[in-house]
């Protein structure tokens, strides 16, 4: 997860929630001052008082749990939650798909807390639905679950964008890699999207 000012009780809950479900946790802090949100052998805290950017700060997070040993991580935005069940879900689909594909990243459909709707690519069409999932050419960060070998293999995401840009940009290096990226149609998670 990474944060920027975030609410410490909702972000302690979220934490302690997936702890409980067996999760390896990294809390990954862009705010001034430090915060602990629980004491857990399977939680890590990484904290950037001078803001150093949600690309560096996702990176800080993936090469943690990667060299905790984790086979895939799933990214959170400090507003959004994803429940245990769900994380599963999404771990399967993974799974089938790689049976016979080289896959980067699935992700969550995302429900915009805004307009209460699922968010449509707007330019880029999504491929045919296979297995309750749809490729697509780039997911958002938060929800995204990345594997070890593809995140090794495309390489970390680029720090020189501050923010915007991020997400696509890494799903689209991925993709010229020969990795395919999916959505899940049946995986939904509540999210507040940014401004167009």
């Amino acid at each position: 997860t990474t944060l920027f000012r975030s609410q410490e009780e909702v972000i302690d809950n979220i934490v302690k929630d997936y702890i409980d479900g067996g999760f390896k946790v990294t809390v990954v802090d862009n705010s001034p001052s430090q915060t602990t949100f629980c004491d857990s052998p399977n939680y890590n805290y990484i904290h950037f008082a001078n803001n150093v950017g949600i690309a560096a700060a996702q990176n800080a997070g993936l090469n943690h749990l990667f060299a905790a040993g984790c086979d895939r991580v799933v990214i959170l935005d400090q507003d959004s939650h994803i429940s245990v069940e769900k994380i599963g879900a999404l771990s399967e689909q993974f799974n089938v798909l790689c049976q016979d594909k080289s896959i980067a990243a699935i992700g969550p459909s995302i429900l915009c807390e805004f307009s209460n709707q699922i968010q449509k690519p707007k330019i880029q069409r999504e491929k045919t639905e296979v297995n309750d999932t749809r490729e697509v050419k780039q997911l958002i960060a938060s929800g995204k679950m990345i594997s070890r070998e593809a995140f090794f293999d495309v390489g970390p995401k680029d720090e020189s964008p501050f923010i915007d840009g991020v997400d696509h940009e890494w799903c689209w290096r991925a993709a010229r890699k020969g990795y395919k990226v999916y959505k899940s149609s049946t995986v939904v998670m509540r999210h507040r999207q940014g401004d167009d």
